[in-house]
Formats: C-alpha cells, structure tokens, sequence
C-alpha cells in the first residue's frame, strides 16, 4: 500500500502479489489488492479477488462490500453495485466514496432527484472537492435548478485553484 501511494505502481502490484502467494485466503489482503487492481482498471480481476475476500470471517466487510459497490461501477454491474454500496452505507452511512459513488448511480440511471440526496448527504460527510462539487452542478442542472447549480460554482473554482496550488507544490519538490 505504501508503494502505491508513493506512486510505484509496479512495485505495489509485485508485493500484492508476494503478500497473497504468503497468505492466499485473507480477506484484507484480497481486498486490498482487489481495491489497487480496480484503480489500475483491472476491474474484472478485482471482483474476483473480492468474492474470494467474501469467504474470509474476518474480511473487512465495511471497507470490502464498498470496494466491490465502487468497482463493479466501475465495471458497468450496475446492480451488484447498487446493491454492495446499499450494504456499505449500512456499515457506514456517512462514507464519502460511497455516497459519491451512489450519487453517480443513480444519476446514470436517470434518477436526479435521488443522485442529488446522496450528493448532499456527501457534502455533508465530508469536506467538498471538485468530483463532488462537478456532480452537484450536473444534477442540478439536469434538475432544472440553476440557482443551485450556480451556487456549487464558486466553491468549484475555489477547490480547483486549491488543487492547482497543490499540484505546483508537488512539482516543486
């Protein structure tokens, strides 16, 4: 996990793999890999992973069942992932991927006013960034509220020049 996040992709897919080779059963371990291929857009090989992580009694089902709502989005298993990111928000109803996540559920499957509570209660459970702040404005606007969609645009900007700003600190070092 470190090496992922220090950006060493390679290096993370490796130790993943020596960590399962070590302990093919675990079901954090399953996750966790599960969740690195999914964000490398192995989704289909991470579904695998995490119906192995199922059969593990002490599988982090909070962090699992929201892993698997979130890629199999990813994957275009729509109801798999209604129904994982569901027993999720049981586990943890203010989780802010997963309430992002519903959000773009339901708004691809043409439900605005359902995409638009999950987004707020996203707002709520967390500090708003720009994927949230981007989905506002498009529900809203499909909704047919541009006073709320106007309202999201500021603090848009203002999270995109933070992010900006971030950015040219990384580049600097």
């Amino acid at each position: 996990m470190i090496h992922a996040a220090q950006g060493q992709q390679e290096l993370a897919g490796r130790m993943y793999q020596q960590a399962l080779s070590l302990s093919p059963r675990r079901g954090d371990l399953l996750n966790n890999y599960g969740a690195w291929l999914c964000g490398q857009g192995e989704s289909a090989e991470a579904l695998v992973l995490f119906d192995r992580a199922l059969l593990d009694p002490q599988a982090p089902l909070p962090d699992l069942t929201a892993n698997i709502g979130i890629c199999a989005q990813k994957s275009g298993q729509w109801q798999r992932a209604e129904q994982a990111l569901r027993q999720a928000l049981a586990y943890d109803p203010d989780h802010p991927a997963v309430l992002l996540a519903m959000a773009h559920l339901q708004l691809e499957h043409g439900d605005a006013m359902a995409a638009r509570a999950f987004y707020q209660r996203r707002l709520a459970a967390a500090p708003a960034d720009v994927s949230v702040l981007k989905l506002a404005i498009q529900v809203e606007e499909q909704l047919g509220d541009k006073a709320a969609a106007e309202h999201h645009k500021l603090p848009l900007e203002q999270a995109r020049r933070v992010d900006q700003g971030a950015d040219a600190k990384v580049d600097q070092r």
